[in-house]
């Protein structure tokens, strides 16, 4: 250490890698610089030597020396093998793109205890590190050119990060890919708690994903300030005290927590930020070290590439998936004309049915015959949706403005006949009687299909088919509700896409994007609600019509 006797004490200032401006203390009687870590000034820029100078106190005087330097050293512009620094004095580290630092004395007060005021400062800022890849011996191979920059401890970690690298390549899904980042920084890393972070962009907002702690810590609740700032400036950020450190010491969770050291990171890849990994300590007497930053920049960085490829892997699958769909429907089109061509003949023969209506005398048979006429007209429609269903455009149907109840009414009564449907209990619950500009047919085809499907959860069983009709916000409500097997929780998202069904051979995954498509083309909509084992509700939504129009 310098003498403390002496009145006037010196720095350095210059802009480190990220253009921030940095000042240090000479400290040492023998102050080297150079771009070793076991320098007292390390300077991060390959065109400085690994000992490129050091500045030696000697009499009162500063010395300035050059350690045969690659690139040399030069003072205001001259270069130079040692000199008698000045305070004012600049010089350079090299001729290509040269660091330059500013040489500056200051007088102490008597005291000060050898600190000024702008000293303590410089002090506290110093508890914060911020580094980017470059910066991270195990992301930058250039930073480990050296045995000295290489320690057991670099070697553990590097041996660590390769089999981190191991496990997360076998992820198969983001939270698995999380779940093995976090496991990897508490296992590697001296913290006590952990968190990952994902940003959100709907809320703007990074929301807590996953946290770990070591047995006996308090709940993780991470500063969302120091969180946030990492994922801003895609940097890594290491507070060695956050309570003191006047960034981050006003914060709610610091100071309810006490939380002392702290690292956090950015999980990101050249494309984007995805969020942030957190670790902290409440010990004040456990803190990060410059290599733990590094290292866990690299951890963080290298999920960021595996979320990227992860992303890039689905979207692949989808565009695939979509593209089969695209093949599968135009197949279905060219076979559904097909099939509705025949059926058009074959079912010609049920026209005979009209001339049994004029000779029935009872009302009962009368009303068979017209639902076999109904049927009929249903069935040819049924096979046409299919071949619109291929087609990307819109449908437009004829619509007129008629009461929803008789409709459902009529959906009900003819559902009765189907096998699965008759042998469960239909109720109707009508609140009102909402008037729907619509077309008839296709809005008994949803419900009819609806029904069954509903039958169809009850697994044969009797159970309980519930529809309501009623009136909200100025919309015309029908929901179907059964209580059968309800629909698993992974599946919820897949159900209206074409193809997908859970009913094995005996479904064609066609009925519910079909019964999506009509409704919107009614300008209204269809969700689901299901809770496995209790049942599924589905509730459909029309724009409500004037009685006058109808």
């Amino acid at each position: 250490m310098l003498d403390s006797a002496i009145t006037t004490y010196a720095t350095l200032t210059y802009l480190d890698s990220q253009g921030l401006q940095r000042t240090v203390r000479i400290n040492r009687p023998v102050f080297s610089i150079g771009r070793l870590r076991t320098n007292d000034l390390q300077i991060n820029n390959s065109y400085v030597s690994r000992r490129h100078a050091e500045i030696i106190y000697q009499d009162g005087q500063f010395i300035l020396r050059d350690n045969q330097s690659t690139g040399g050293v030069l003072v205001n512009g001259e270069r130079i093998t040692t000199h008698v620094l000045q305070s004012g004095d600049c010089f350079q580290l090299g001729d290509v793109n040269p660091v330059t630092l500013l040489f500056e004395t200051h007088a102490t007060s008597p005291d000060s205890g050898g600190l000024s005021l702008d000293d303590e400062q410089r002090t506290t800022e110093k508890l914060t590190t911020v580094i980017t890849s470059p910066r991270s011996r195990f992301l930058n191979t250039a930073l480990l050119d050296s045995a000295e920059n290489v320690t057991d401890f670099t070697l553990h970690r590097l041996k660590a990060l390769n089999e981190f690298n191991r496990k997360m390549l076998t992820a198969t899904s983001t939270q698995a890919l999380l779940g093995c980042l976090l496991d990897a920084a508490m296992e590697t890393l001296s913290a006590e708690r952990g968190a990952i972070l994902l940003y959100n962009q709907t809320t703007g907002e990074l929301e807590v994903q996953l946290t770990r702690t070591q047995s006996g810590t308090v709940p993780v609740q991470p500063s969302l300030t120091i969180a946030m700032q990492a994922f801003a400036q895609n940097a890594a950020i290491r507070s060695l005290d956050a309570t003191s450190d006047t960034r981050f010491s006003s914060t709610s969770s610091i100071l309810q927590q006490a939380i002392h050291s702290v690292m956090c990171a950015p999980i990101s890849s050249p494309q984007r930020v995805w969020g942030v990994c957190y670790v902290d300590n409440l010990l004040a007497k456990t803190q990060f070290s410059d290599e733990e930053l590094e290292y866990f920049l690299a951890l963080t960085q290298q999920t960021g590439f595996v979320m990227e490829n992860l992303r890039l892997i689905e979207e692949l699958r989808a565009t695939q998936e979509r593209l089969i769909n695209q093949e599968k429907l135009a197949t279905l089109g060219q076979f559904a004309s097909g099939i509705a061509h025949e059926l058009k003949n074959q079912l010609s023969a049920l026209t005979a049915a009209e001339i049994l209506m004029s000779d029935a005398a009872e009302q009962h048979q009368r009303q068979l015959i017209q639902l076999i006429l109904n049927a009929q007209q249903r069935m040819v429609a049924m096979v046409n949706e299919i071949r619109d269903f291929a087609r990307p455009e819109p449908k437009v149907y004829e619509k007129t403005v008629q009461p929803l109840v008789p409709i459902v009414e009529e959906a009900l009564n003819f559902a009765r006949y189907d096998p699965q449907v008759k042998v469960c209990r239909t109720v109707l619950q009508a609140t009102g009687n909402p008037y729907v500009n619509l077309n008839r047919d296709k809005i008994m085809q949803v419900l009819l299909n609806l029904l069954r499907n509903g039958a169809q959860a009850m697994q044969g069983r009797p159970g309980e088919l519930i529809v309501r009709v009623d009136e909200v916000d100025r919309r015309a409500r029908i929901s179907v509700s059964d209580n059968g097997c309800g629909i698993a929780p992974e599946d919820m998202q897949r159900i209206w896409e074409p193809f997908f069904t859970t009913k094995g051979s005996e479904g064609t995954g066609l009925g519910l994007g079909i019964c999506r498509r009509i409704i919107e083309g009614h300008d209204g909509d269809i969700t689901c609600q299901s809770t496995p084992g209790q049942g599924t509700t589905f509730t459909i939504h029309l724009p409500l019509a004037s009685q006058s129009s109808a």
